[in-house]
């Protein structure tokens, strides 16, 4: 018979809320460029962003350069801000017991094979989306799509990079309660 103690469900309700609440704040910029962008094409902030990251592998469609540009440019900060939300969460995360040391490492390994790629093809890798697949290139065609498709990078790498860093310190605590178990 499992106990009361092991059958609650942990409350990671702040972490969730701070998830949320620094996703609408570090979304708010590719808001703010996608209206600059359509009021003032010719903005010279948004000139001076895509000036200054012109070096870096970059997600860009030739049908509207600049926007692509200072989009992208903001999504490589997302891995960024998943850590500040697991460095302010973290002593508020609880963690459900039960996991073997095994599995939690199975689930970690798992999660690296999928994490790592989507990440670095994201956010390491160079591609002109108007010549990808059908999808992309209608994207790119369209302002509103195209910043659609900007946010929606910008929040897989966020919440993975947060929930990768959660997964890591659930099977750091794993392991370490074992091995205070054993010693």
């Amino acid at each position: 018979m499992r106990s009361i103690e092991n059958s609650k469900k942990p409350d990671n309700s702040i972490m969730i809320k701070y998830l949320l609440i620094i996703l609408i704040t570090t979304i708010s910029p590719l808001i703010i460029a996608f209206i600059i962008y359509s009021n003032h094409p010719n903005s010279n902030l948004l000139k001076a962003i895509f000036e200054a990251t012109s070096g870096f592998p970059a997600l860009l469609s030739a049908n509207n350069l600049l926007l692509s540009s200072v989009l992208n440019a903001w999504c490589k900060t997302a891995p960024f801000w998943g850590l500040v939300l697991f460095s302010l969460s973290f002593k508020h995360i609880q963690i459900k017991g039960g996991q073997s040391e095994g599995s939690m490492i199975k689930g970690l390994v798992l999660f690296s094979i999928l994490y790592i790629p989507i990440v670095g093809m994201l956010l390491l890798s160079s591609a002109e989306i108007t010549e990808s697949g059908k999808i992309y290139r209608a994207m790119s065609k369209n302002d509103y799509l195209l910043t659609g498709l900007f946010m929606t990078i910008y929040i897989v790498c966020y919440t993975f990079t947060a929930f990768y860093l959660l997964m890591l310190a659930a099977v750091c605590q794993t392991i370490n309660k074992k091995r205070k178990f054993f010693i």
